[in-house]
């Protein structure tokens, strides 16, 4: 999708989102997962859990990216729509792993004018490279929630990202908990 068809389509919304604003109930888990590039990862995972638990969930992909593997097609996005933007920012909590544009290609700089509740939730263990200054970084400042391994990475989240101690949770390996935890 070319960028001037994302600014549209998330201007659209967010005429739509003011309009329904006084109607919303937020109750929706939104999922993403590399750029709506591929249906994977922690996120995948813990999709199919949530699914399980009976939750409104839904993943955003890009049509041309599904694999097949997904659940059922009711539950996706189509990643840079209208109603992507739109359901992410009717949210009850929008979950990525690798960058806000997982689920909102443009406006992520709105999550907290909308009150939208961005989780990192990340795959495994981030390398030290990833803390080193970016532009990128700016980014988790979004995050109402950021997970962490151990205290070691919460401690550097805190220190190179400058993330607010409150907004990071040790949870071990996400990925590998939901496994666990699965009878």
């Amino acid at each position: 999708m070319n960028k001037g068809k994302l600014v549209f389509n998330g201007l659209i919304a967010l005429l739509l989102y003011f309009i329904r604003k006084p109607f919303i109930v937020k109750k929706n888990w939104i999922f993403g997962y590399n750029l709506g590039k591929s249906y994977a990862g922690s996120n995948k995972v813990f999709f199919e859990y949530m699914l399980n638990q009976k939750k409104n969930c839904y993943f955003v992909i890009r049509k041309n990216y599904n694999n097949g593997n997904v659940p059922d097609s009711k539950y996706l996005i189509d990643w840079g729509s209208i109603r992507n933007y739109l359901m992410v920012f009717e949210s009850e909590v929008s979950l990525v792993s690798h960058s806000p544009a997982d689920v909102l290609p443009i406006y992520y700089r709105l999550v907290e004018f909308l009150r939208v509740k961005l989780v990192y939730n990340s795959h495994g263990i981030d390398g030290l490279k990833m803390w080193l200054p970016t532009k990128e970084l700016t980014e988790y400042k979004y995050y109402f929630l950021i997970n962490a391994i151990s205290e070691f990475e919460k401690n550097t989240r805190i220190r190179y990202l400058g993330v607010d101690e409150k907004n990071v949770k040790i949870t071990g390996f996400t990925l590998s908990l939901i496994h666990i935890s699965e009878p």
